[in-house]
């Protein structure tokens, strides 16, 4: 008899956000500076065939650096565990994004009414003015086309025909 059928999960790369992180601010990574590495040190940090292999602590990948040089050495060993902080990874991480772009998103809001805000009140105090370029534009285009523009019930004239037939409290 056949195995029951299961349901394919979708598979979902893990760890985008810490590699989006790693890519923006460079990986974490302990013991760099360390003269000699202790075999508890395994989990952090390797080294093999003339190189040390660093883990980052936020995307747990394994980098290749070489070996630092005595005079390029500020600590004897490792820091312990209790010592390294640990960056942010997982869910917290992704919050981090979600939440920076929802304050982006926020700020690109503000900043797009705003403008608009400005343009509407920079028409109500021309609007006179603004009015007779704009008949006159428009006169200049009916003209060259030899005939007038009968659509006027949609379409961008039909928009500015409204602007202009509002109040200035209606406006504001």
């Amino acid at each position: 008899m056949a195995p029951p059928a299961q349901r394919s999960r979708r598979a979902r790369p893990q760890g985008r956000y810490e590699l989006i992180s790693c890519g923006l601010h460079g990986h974490i990574l302990v013991g760099t500076d360390a003269a000699h590495i202790r075999p508890e040190d395994g989990t952090i940090v390797l080294e093999a065939d003339g190189l040390r292999w660093y883990r980052c602590l936020r995307c747990d990948t394994w980098l290749p650096r070489p070996i630092p040089a005595s005079d390029h050495t500020t600590r004897e060993y490792i820091p312990g565990r209790d010592e390294i902080e640990v960056p942010l990874r997982g869910r917290p991480l992704r919050d981090r994004f979600v939440l920076r772009l929802i304050a982006l998103d926020r700020v690109l809001h503000v900043l797009v009414l705003s403008v608009i805000a400005v343009a509407i009140f920079l028409f109500a105090q021309d609007r006179d003015q603004l009015h007779k370029d704009y008949v006159r534009v428009l006169a200049d285009l009916q003209g060259g086309l030899g005939a007038p523009i009968f659509d006027n019930t949609s379409g961008l004239i039909h928009q500015a025909n409204r602007q202009f037939a509002l109040t200035k409290t209606a406006l504001y």
